[in-house]
């Protein structure tokens, strides 16, 4: 698996895993184009597509990661 890294932006394959539930908070992500996949406790809870945004929570509040996000698809993301 290789991680393509242009300053922020990111090419990730499918299945690979981007945030993991209560880790710590350290940015906020943007899905430009594919589709990620949102699971708490193990159990999918949604989808995220192009336009959609991730990780706000955690650092808009201070907390752990809510929920784990892996890419469901090839998929380019902004940190």
């Amino acid at each position: 698996m290789q991680i393509v890294n242009n300053g922020h932006l990111y090419e990730l394959p499918p299945n690979q895993t981007i945030i993991k539930q209560n880790d710590l908070s350290d940015a906020v992500w943007i899905v430009i184009e594919g589709e990620c996949r949102a699971a708490t406790d193990g159990t999918a809870v949604g989808d995220l597509k192009g336009g959609d945004v991730f990780g706000e929570i955690g650092v808009i509040w201070n907390t752990r990661r809510t929920a784990t996000i892996f890419t469901a698809k090839q998929s380019i993301l902004l940190k």
